[in-house]
């Protein structure tokens, strides 16, 4: 009888096991995430105003869960991971909103949730909060449409308003992948050159894609 016992607690105890791995390799995890994608960025600051749907300036109030979402792969049978790093904003203003899609009304004086699309290098760092924004920036945010929800574009898309006087627009970007801020991609913006880096005037970076934003539509 007790050897009885001990085969069935042996089997349970295996059984317990391998129910155990069997979850632990259906859960989604950061290794699962791709590595990092090439950035590019869009020819000048008109481009990327026609590329986004929708601008908004806001102020940064916390940082949400690394989300991780299995997803379908188009013509294929497998599935893949996706990652989504989240925000909380507080909206200042809204520069434009061209979209209609099932995703939550931009209202100025609203809270959003926003998401951004990570891969593995960029999830590790959200999640070690290794992030170049902080509670309390105020934030030029070029958006794009997830699914059912607002989402932003990558970092070199984005800036942060400087404590300067009067304030600069500092890109989000880290690196060589932010040089792409030039004159001739800025447009009539004013900016001013600080060591390597060409930092827009705030007033005027806001006020160049409201304009951008009026002249899209009328094209």
């Amino acid at each position: 009888m007790r050897s009885t016992v001990k085969t069935l607690a042996a089997s349970a105890f295996a059984l317990s096991i391998a129910a155990n791995a069997w979850s632990q390799t259906q859960r989604p995890s950061i290794e699962q995430l791709g590595p990092e994608p090439f950035l590019g960025a869009p020819e000048t600051l008109q481009k990327l105003v026609d590329l986004a749907p929708a601008a908004i300036v806001a102020e940064i109030v916390s940082t949400g869960p690394l989300r991780l979402e299995e997803v379908d792969v188009p013509h294929s049978t497998k599935r893949t991971v996706r990652g989504y790093a989240t925000y909380v904003v507080a909206i200042r203003e809204v520069l434009f909103n061209r979209s209609n899609a099932d995703v939550a009304p931009l209202v100025a004086g609203a809270r959003l949730e926003v998401t951004q699309n990570v891969a593995r290098e960029t999830a590790e760092a959200f999640v070690a909060r290794r992030i170049p924004v902080a509670p309390g920036d105020e934030c030029l945010l070029f958006l794009e449409r997830q699914p059912n929800r607002w989402g932003i574009l990558r970092w070199h898309m984005q800036f942060r308003k400087s404590k300067d006087m009067p304030p600069k627009a500092v890109n989000l970007g880290q690196g060589p992948v932010s040089q792409f801020i030039q004159p001739e991609w800025l447009g009539g913006v004013a900016s001013e050159r600080i060591g390597d880096r060409l930092e827009p005037d705030w007033q005027s970076l806001v006020a160049e894609v409201r304009r951008a934003a009026t002249a899209q539509v009328r094209r």
